[in-house]
């Protein structure tokens, strides 16, 4: 449970940004263009399976910490985050965020099968309309690893 604390705080810290970065433009967010590899090592359904299990776990922590047990929760927003915070991870906390999304692939294949799932929302053929929007957050004064941003970019359509 410790473990899942700490990458729903993560999470949290993603979705909500810090730092003075002003504000995309809507039309940078709304259709990002990603440039994702062909075929990537983990299906849309494994990972699909990871980021249900991930939602079951998390909503069963929540239920058993005294909340009301009629609620519901979407996973999938956070489960992207963590993937994008995972990108810049390392050691443990790498090992603990893998953990809690329940991945085995090669972060390589989770990175574009997240991004390959981000792009089919987003696509216009749906009978849906859907807009995912991604971009990080980072304090100006903050170096971060051109890798991790070129990640970013290229998997998730997400700038600094």
């Amino acid at each position: 449970m410790n473990v899942l604390c700490r990458a729903l705080f993560c999470a949290i810290l993603v979705t909500l940004g810090c730092g003075s970065t002003p504000a995309p433009s809507p039309d940078a967010t709304l259709a990002p263009t990603l440039t994702l590899s062909p075929a990537p090592a983990l299906s849309q359904a494994d990972l699909a399976t990871s980021h249900n299990t991930f939602g079951i776990d998390l909503w069963r922590t929540l239920a058993s910490d005294g909340a009301p047990t009629n609620f519901a929760l979407s996973p999938a927003s956070l489960a992207v985050a963590f993937s994008m915070t995972a990108a810049g991870a390392a050691g443990d906390t790498l090992g603990d965020m893998r953990k809690v999304l329940h991945l085995t692939a090669p972060d390589a294949a989770v990175h574009a099968a997240t991004g390959q799932l981000i792009a089919a929302w987003n696509a216009p053929d749906q009978p849906f309309t859907l807009r995912v929007a991604n971009r990080l957050f980072g304090e100006a004064t903050l170096p971060f690893a051109a890798p991790f941003l070129t990640q970013m970019r290229d998997a998730y359509g997400a700038p600094l």
